[in-house]
């Protein structure tokens, strides 16, 4: 599940939370680095079915 915290001004990076309840942090500028984050996590809601 993707999300962007409300804490983040700048907009640059995307957060997700996998299944397993790990988050984490994509970054789009200076390295585009993938980093396992705690402090950001959210709940995972699955997409709902239709």
């Amino acid at each position: 599940m993707l999300f962007i915290p409300s804490d983040d001004k700048e907009y640059d990076n995307v957060y997700f939370v996998s299944s397993h309840g790990k988050g984490y942090k994509q970054e789009f500028a200076y390295a585009q680095r993938l980093h396992e984050v705690n402090g950001h996590a959210v709940p995972y809601e699955p997409y709902p079915e239709m």
